[in-house]
């Protein structure tokens, strides 16, 4: 494996910023330096016919959300946006640039999450409030302009993770029904053996100490949830009957073989699934601000993917 050219310059930038580990820093101070290292890649803004921020309601109190629609005609199928940060960082903004990149070459409307963060919000909290957006949007997504008949959900890194678990939970719970699954670099399992765990442990945008960190955070103080297949989809025994699945992964990346694994296991439980690993990259090449070739080119896999799923025959 050899890095890409486009990866080894996103990285120079970040250990030119000296940006520290991110289990070195409390959370709200581990926030405040991913949105700063947020604003030294980003690029312009992509953009969309309308944007705005409003809330979902939930049994847990108000959901923040951001809509972005691409145009202003018909209404367009929706895909539920589940950011990346290790369950512990991240918000509407540092994410914007991806949720545009999703509406504009997915042409939908996507509805960005701001679920619940951990550590303060240990698991399930993140995953209840995606959960609830998601219904709503299956009874009221037409009031904002899309198709509640056509949802798609996705994520990368723990929004991925919150995507394979939600779709799972959806099946067990009676739906709604989603259309298809988005797993980008996934988080699936809390274990740390698998080989590119070491062969990328460190100086890959993403370290696997870290990664351990964000399981920490997010499974919290209760032991049974390191066992729980919504928490931890990688252990679940029956993976039938989800959605169709894109599993994009990357070489340099401590998640490589947790979402390569992954893909095999809903392959073998009899779900459709198209995935690619992309050579040279490294975690976080899909939605850094920086906008590069190869993450053009997993986001029109996706829409490839989501095209066909969303279509009047489906996915068969």
């Amino acid at each position: 494996m050899k890095l890409d050219p486009d990866a080894a310059a996103i990285l120079k930038r970040i250990r030119d910023a000296g940006v520290p580990p991110w289990r070195s820093m409390p959370p709200e101070e581990g926030r405040e330096t991913y949105r700063r290292r947020t604003r030294l890649l980003a690029g312009d803004p992509i953009p969309v016919d309308a944007v705005w921020d409003t809330t979902i309601p939930s049994a847990a109190g108000p959901i923040p959300v951001r809509v972005y629609r691409p145009d202003g005609g018909r209404p367009r199928p929706i895909f539920i946006y589940v950011h990346g940060g290790g369950w512990t960082l991240g918000d509407l903004d540092t994410f914007d640039l991806m949720a545009r990149r999703l509406s504009v070459g997915l042409n939908c409307l996507v509805v960005s999450v701001a679920y619940r963060l951990a550590p303060e919000h240990p698991y399930p909290a993140a995953m209840d409030d995606v959960i609830a957006a998601t219904r709503w949007l299956a009874e009221h997504g037409a009031e904002l302009g899309g198709d509640p008949s056509r949802l798609g959900m996705g994520g990368d890194s723990a929004g991925g993770n919150i995507t394979a678990g939600a779709v799972i939970r959806l099946r067990d719970e009676g739906g709604p029904q989603v259309k298809i699954q988005v797993l980008i670099y996934p988080a699936t399992v809390p274990s740390f053996e698998m080989l590119s765990f070491y062969e990328n442990a460190e100086g890959y945008f993403l370290y696997t100490a870290d990664v351990v960190w964000f399981w920490q955070n997010y499974l919290g103080a209760d032991p049974a949830a390191a066992a729980d297949p919504y928490a931890c989809p990688g252990l679940a025994n029956d993976l039938s009957g989800l959605p169709p699945a894109v599993v994009i992964t990357a070489d340099f990346d401590p998640l490589r073989d947790d979402g390569d694994i992954y893909a095999i296991k809903l392959r073998a439980a009899g779900v459709p699934v198209v995935a690619r690993r992309f050579p040279g990259m490294i975690h976080g090449f899909v939605a850094v601000p920086i906008e590069i070739p190869a993450g053009r080119r997993a986001i029109r896999m996706i829409a490839r993917a989501t095209r066909r799923a969303w279509s009047a025959g489906g996915w068969h």
